[in-house]
């Protein structure tokens, strides 16, 4: 019995130190895994914490990792994270992935005409490689996210289900619009796009996500493959 009081006493003393010490600095020179300490502290009252915040990032490597990509079934593999603990790291995470993304929840994409227009806009004309984007869109049409997929050749972009996959559910949307572009040609998809597209859209269909919209871009123009019924 007495031997628990003084573990108690340790970890309390710990806190305690932490805490005064990250008042009085303001942080600076703190590790990272004493920054996740302190971001425990608030969720895990009793534990301890020092050990979790090491499982953690051997888990994912990074804060960055951590905090964009984790998932709350993801940090609940974690010995000491809990439903609480695992939903306020997910929503540290969530926020980051909201300053990241300046026009989320403000620009809607409602027609192939608007998603031309905004593809448009963030495709560079001087690239030289092909690249593959997405845009997560809210049930209202609102941008949730964009992100760079992939970047290829100057003539192929590969495009990885899994990462589309992953985009759209970290968003937690069901709609997707895809863009791509061909740097050395028109913007018009290939027999290729079609099929990889349509491919795509029958694979989405039974988990019950919706491509709205695959853009090409290209000699500064843009295509909508929606438009055309392409898939």
């Amino acid at each position: 019995m007495k031997k628990s009081k003084d573990l108690k006493n340790i970890h309390s003393g710990h806190r305690k130190r932490m805490m005064e010490r990250f008042i009085r600095n303001n942080a600076r020179g703190f590790s990272p895994h004493e920054m996740l300490e302190i971001i425990l502290f608030q969720v895990i009252p009793r534990a301890n914490t020092n050990e979790t915040a090491h499982m953690l990032l051997n888990r994912f490597g990074s804060l960055r990792t951590l905090f964009l990509e984790g998932t709350m079934p993801d940090f609940m593999q974690i010995s000491g994270i809990g439903q609480k603990s695992a939903a306020h790291l997910a929503a540290i995470g969530e926020t980051f992935r909201m300053m990241e993304q300046p026009e989320a929840e403000t620009r809607c994409l409602l027609t192939p005409a608007d998603c031309c227009r905004y593809f448009l806009e963030r495709m560079d004309a001087k690239s030289k490689n092909e690249i593959l984007m997405a845009v997560a869109l809210s049930d209202t049409r609102h941008i949730k996210s964009m992100e760079t997929l992939d970047s290829g050749t100057p003539g192929e972009v590969k495009m990885d289900w899994g990462k589309i996959i992953r985009f759209v559910c970290q968003a937690n949307c069901n709609i997707l619009v895809l863009a791509h572009n061909h740097p050395q040609g028109e913007a018009k998809p290939s027999y290729q796009d079609i099929q990889a597209t349509r491919e795509l859209v029958s694979y989405l269909k039974p988990i019950h996500l919706e491509l709205f919209d695959h853009i090409v871009i290209g000699n500064g123009t843009a295509y909508s493959m929606a438009e055309h019924h392409d898939f």
